[in-house]
C-alpha cells in the first residue's frame, strides 16, 4: 500500500541560464533569428503529478504517480528519473505520440520563463486493478489535468475516494476561470483543495490581488470538511475550516536560485506532515520549509 498516489502530468524540464538572455520591464528581450548561448544548463522532472510525488518521497512516504508518457526519446529519461527519486512507476501507461516537456529560462533573480509544450492528455487510463491498488493508498492527489473531461476525473475520484483515504486536488487557471459550478463534481470528493492566490481569485469571480486572505475565505466555495490551502508567494500560506483561518509565514531561503516548482514542495511536504500529524498549522510550517528549500537550488524537485 502507497502512502501518496499522485495522478497529473510529468514532464521533462529543461533550464537554461546566462547573460544573452537579457530582459528589460518584465519581459525577455531575443530577437527574430538571433541565438543565444547560455552558461548553465540543468535537465530535471517536472508536472504537478512527478513533482509532489517526488516531494513526499523526499519526506519518506511511499509514492507512486499516475501519467501518460510519451515512447519517444524522453521515456528512459522519466522513467529512470522517477526511480532514482524512488517513486514508483507502477501505474505510469504509455503512448506512441505524445510528449510533454518545458523549456525554461533563468533569471539571476531565480525568476523564469517557461515554454512548455504538452500533447492534450484526453484520457486517463487506469485499469481496474490498479484502481484497486490506488484506492487503498492513504493519500490521493489529483492535480492540475484540464485536458481532461471533468466528468472522467470525478468518476475517478469518485471511485478512488474511501472512508480510509484522503484526497487532495490542485487547480490551474484553466479550470478556476470555469467558475466553482463547473468544478462542483469534483470538489464533492476533495478533503483538501490546494490553491494559490490567482487561482482562487479565478475560482471565486475576484481579482487575485484583491483577495483580503486573513478573512475565512473557505465561505466563497461553499464545501464542507474541505481543508481550502491557499498559497501567496512570499506572504506565506493560509488554510480555512469551517471556523478557522490558519496562517504560517513564508520561510527565508537562502537565496533564491530559481521558482520553479515551488508550489508542489509545499504541497508535497504539507501532505506528508498532515498525515503524520493531520495538524494543519504544522502542516502550513512544513509545508513553508520545504518550499523555501526548492527556491534555493535549480529544478522543481
Amino acid at each position: 500500500m502507497y502512502d501518496l498516489v499522485t495522478i497529473g502530468d510529468i514532464t521533462v524540464d529543461l533550464f537554461f541560464r546566462g547573460e544573452e538572455l537579457t530582459h528589460k520591464d518584465g519581459r525577455l528581450q531575443l530577437a527574430i533569428g538571433g541565438k543565444y548561448y547560455t552558461d548553465f544548463f540543468h535537465q530535471g522532472l517536472g508536472g504537478s503529478g512527478g513533482n509532489v510525488a517526488v516531494h513526499g518521497a523526499s519526506l519518506g512516504l511511499q509514492t507512486a504517480v499516475v501519467a501518460k508518457v510519451g515512447e519517444g526519446a524522453l521515456k528512459n529519461v522519466i522513467v529512470q528519473g522517477l526511480v532514482r527519486k524512488t517513486v514508483s512507476t507502477e501505474f505510469i501507461y504509455f503512448e506512441r505520440e505524445y510528449t510533454s516537456i518545458s523549456v525554461i529560462l533563468l533569471m539571476k533573480s531565480g525568476e523564469r520563463t517557461i515554454i512548455k509544450h504538452s500533447d492534450r492528455k484526453g484520457h486517463l487510463v487506469i485499469n481496474p486493478s490498479a484502481e484497486e491498488r490506488i484506492q487503498k493508498s492513504s493519500i490521493i492527489f489529483l492535480g492540475n489535468l484540464p485536458d481532461v473531461p471533468i466528468a472522467e476525473r470525478a468518476s475517478l475520484l469518485g471511485k478512488l475516494k474511501t472512508a480510509e483515504n484522503l484526497v487532495a486536488v490542485n487547480f490551474g487557471s484553466k479550470d478556476c476561470k470555469n467558475g466553482i459550478k463547473y468544478l462542483a463534481p469534483l470538489l464533492t470528493h476533495a478533503d483538501i483543495l490546494f490553491l494559490n492566490r490567482y487561482e482562487l481569485g479565478d475560482l471565486i469571480g475576484v481579482k487575485g490581488e484583491k483577495l483580503n486572505l486573513k478573512k475565512n475565505l473557505k465561505e466563497k466555495i461553499k464545501l464542507l470538511h474541505t481543508i481550502l490551502v491557499v498559497t501567496d508567494g512570499k506572504n506565506g500560506s493560509f488554510a480555512y475550516t469551517e471556523g478557522e483561518v490558519y496562517y504560517q509565514e513564508a520561510a527565508k531561503a537562502e537565496k533564491i536560485v530559481d521558482t520553479t516548482g515551488a508550489g508542489d514542495a509545499f504541497t508535497g511536504a504539507f501532505l506528508a506532515k498532515y498525515k503524520e500529524t493531520t495538524n494543519i498549522q504544522k502542516a502550513l510550517e512544513a509545508g513553508s520549509i520545504h518550499a523555501a528549500g526548492i527556491l534555493s537550488k535549480v529544478g522543481a524537485n
